[in-house]
């Protein structure tokens, strides 16, 4: 099918061996019939070696059997499309190494064959992690300014007060030394839980692990492009979150991140993730974009499925040129006493 084209039209033969994508033709059956010199060089293959193979050769190994099962479906309902749009794609070279690609597909002749445009974008995606390296380092610099700045504004004056009362208690003779002193010593400890949390808060900065630094990875990486840094706020230990819950958690920031990025044309990200002493979790996501203009809301219907899981909600405020605010609600069940 393919030759016949080429036969008769040499300017198409030399379009398809100049295109900057690697490209190749598949039947229905999912045997390679065509495939340009790039396809070959991009994948490590003798040119010509692809012809008569099938394209799961292409696919990673752990992957043939998912990849046969959407390739017939694809030949159901044949469309022009790019696939896995906000998803990592991956290849198979002809040793075995597997590289990140994006895959657009075109149906043609009936539907009975696919002509696929491949990618190979292993050096754009070694370019986004290094900018979400460098992303996550600024976004921990400036949540310990923010922590410096809290210790200097409320702990540092919260010892000045009690510094004073203590001072004015000096020489006191009468009843009111015992209340003086007692709200003293109440402020003490409050004073010092503070210290403890902002002490937790700036070790947890310090540590590559934990649902802290966690989080922020996920900041760092799907923010990496956005034309702002955005303004994070964490509050509460959570640490102290389940392996379940904080699945759910880190799922539904990287969504809504995600969503935000590639959709709301917004300049300014705002992410707040809060877990109370009476175990009210929420996050909370808002920018200040176009607001929610499509119909198609499956990143959505994902949020409010994990949720609904975790007996939550999610509430929505968006509106055109306002932008969006998500805010995920959940009670974090106790945990049941193994004994």
């Amino acid at each position: 099918m393919a030759d016949s084209v080429f036969e008769t039209s040499p300017l198409i033969l030399q379009v398809w061996e100049k295109s900057p994508d690697g490209l190749l033709i598949a039947d229905s059956n999912g045997v390679i019939v065509e495939a340009n010199r790039l396809i070959h060089q991009m994948f490590d293959y003798p040119h010509g070696q692809l012809i008569g193979q099938s394209i799961e050769v292409l696919v990673p190994e752990s992957l043939r059997g998912v990849h046969r099962g959407l390739r017939h479906g694809y030949h159901q309902k044949p469309v022009t499309r790019q696939l896995g749009s906000g998803m990592h794609l991956l290849a198979c070279k002809y040793d075995g190494t597997v590289v990140p690609v994006e895959i657009s597909l075109a149906p043609f002749d009936g539907g009975d064959y696919v002509l696929s445009a491949v990618r190979d974008v292993s050096d754009r995606m070694a370019v986004e992690a290094h900018l979400a390296e460098l992303n996550l380092k600024r976004l921990i610099a400036e949540d310990r300014e923010r922590i410096a700045r809290e210790l200097h504004d409320t702990v540092i004056q919260e010892l000045f007060v009690l510094g004073m009362q203590l001072q004015t208690a000096i020489g006191i003779e009468d009843g009111d030394i015992d209340d003086r002193l007692s709200n003293a010593v109440d402020s003490l400890d409050n004073t010092v839980n503070e210290i403890r949390r902002v002490i937790f808060e700036v070790q947890a900065l310090g540590h590559e692990r934990g649902m802290r630094a966690e989080l922020m990875r996920i900041i760092a990486e799907r923010t990496a492009v956005f034309p702002a840094d955005p303004r994070v706020r964490f509050v509460g230990d959570l640490d102290e979150l389940t392996e379940d819950v904080a699945g759910h958690v880190c799922a539904v920031l990287s969504e809504a991140l995600a969503n935000v990025v590639r959709h709301s044309e917004a300049d300014e990200i705002s992410v707040e993730v809060e877990y109370t002493a009476d175990r009210l979790l929420q996050v909370m996501v808002s920018d200040n974009g176009i607001g929610i203009t499509s119909p198609r809301r499956s990143g959505l219907q994902n949020l409010a499925r994990r949720a609904a899981e975790l007996d939550g909600n999610i509430e929505i405020e968006s509106a055109p040129g306002e932008g969006t605010t998500i805010r995920w609600v959940v009670t974090v069940p106790e945990e049941k006493d193994a004994s």
